[in-house]
């Protein structure tokens, strides 16, 4: 036995050489909703083989708003878990335990009957307008220059009511691309990203919904750092809060030989860029901090570095980018910087994967960060107050 005892001492230092670890931002549990097609319920069983539904949330001055793809409803609580409005697909929902009512003026609950087809995307304005992205179940009409089928349209509610479509030209115009994210500014501006063949297609509107910008970024033709052997690959785009920019992350894969794959990749790194619509040209790039961690091989005893590429989830009220990352040490790591690249955060983030069927984030007009976990037999309706790390710009 004493022959052996170096080797399990060797090993136990070993596995305690973990690098050091951002500490953890708490994580505060607003609500829970069972599984079900309830009025207070929401579903998320994957009910059609092969479509896979979008479930998002978002907040706004404490309220919370979903939408479920799967029920095809919208749904406004408040931070307690109380619903307050509801728009619904009386054909895939019950009644609804809510008045219908023509709108929220004059009471404090109510709901609204829609025929809706599958509903995707969200955003939530100050004014509590509401978007959602509604994707029709057919074909859709062939779009020869962007190489896409045109399937989605943006369905406009005000004040508990329906209000209006929007299309590419605004209210009631073509529908657009798949829509990969929607967001309305704190002035009213609404912005939705589309994807395409072979890029996107931004299309910003005023508050009224005359388009203002349609920006299209082609993937051969992103901002590239000068350096051989590259290939970016454009992850996200949201608007700034306040100035007329798109926020570009991108990663990139520095490789040998003459295209990527698998073992030729030698490199990865992430940069942010700032697209400036009034002139139509990027700023200085910022670079992502690398987050990395250290893997230890048996029985080679050989340190490995993992490294780990950030997602951008969205931007606090000042501009802040909001990042998040998987790594193998811990569940995630959400990194925080300014708009000029410099770090104002950074921490782990527990959202417990080995029981979540799926999870959705975003980032609200006041820089919180909100989940929607969804599990077998709840979701849950989570934040964490990053709001307070922006406030004090604490590392």
């Amino acid at each position: 036995m004493k022959r052996y005892l170096p080797v399990v001492l060797i090993l136990l230092l070993l596995s305690a050489c973990e690098p050091d670890l951002p500490r953890t931002l708490e994580r505060e549990v607003l609500f829970s909703l069972e599984i079900g097609k309830g009025s207070e319920q929401i579903d998320l069983l994957q009910a059609q083989a092969g479509h896979h539904f979008r479930n998002r949330i978002e907040s706004r001055e404490g309220r919370i708003f979903l939408s479920n793809g799967q029920a095809s409803k919208l749904m406004e609580f408040t931070g307690f878990g109380d619903l307050l409005w509801m728009a619904y697909d009386p054909a895939l929902n019950p009644e609804s335990l809510l008045p219908e009512q023509g709108g929220m003026q004059g009471a404090t609950r109510s709901s609204l009957a829609l025929d809706f087809e599958n509903l995707g995307e969200i955003a939530v304005g100050t004014d509590r307008t509401i978007l959602v992205e509604e994707q029709m179940e057919s074909e859709g009409i062939w779009d020869d220059d962007f190489g896409v089928r045109l399937r989605s349209r943006v369905l406009r509610f005000s004040g508990g009511m329906f209000r209006d479509t929007l299309g590419q030209e605004g209210p009631g115009g073509t529908r657009f691309p798949r829509i990969e994210n929607m967001h309305i500014r704190p002035d009213g501006d609404i912005v939705v990203v589309t994807r395409i063949r072979d890029g996107r297609v931004v299309f910003w509107y005023n508050s009224d919904g005359a388009l203002v910008y349609e920006a299209r970024i082609q993937n051969d033709r992103l901002p590239v750092p000068d350096r051989d052997n590259l290939l970016p690959v454009l992850e996200t785009i949201v608007p700034d809060p306040v100035r007329d920019v798109l926020h570009l992350k991108l990663d990139y894969y520095e490789h040998t030989g003459s295209d990527l794959g698998g073992r030729d990749v030698t490199n990865t790194f992430s940069m942010m860029y700032q697209l400036d619509l009034q002139r139509s040209v990027y700023t200085d790039p910022i670079e992502i901090p690398r987050l990395t961690t250290v893997v230890r091989s048996f029985p080679a005893f050989e340190d490995e570095e993992v490294q780990h590429l950030y997602r951008l989830v969205g931007t606090g009220p000042a501009g802040h980018l909001f990042l998040i990352a998987r790594t193998d040490s811990a569940d995630h790591v959400l990194l925080i910087l300014d708009p000029d690249g410099s770090v104002v955060a950074r921490r782990g983030l527990q959202i417990e994967d080995e029981t979540v069927t799926e999870k959705y984030l975003s980032v609200s007009s006041e820089g919180i960060l909100v989940g929607l976990i969804g599990r077998s037999d709840r979701a849950d309706v989570v934040w964490w107050r990053t709001d307070r790390l922006i406030g004090r710009g604490a590392l």
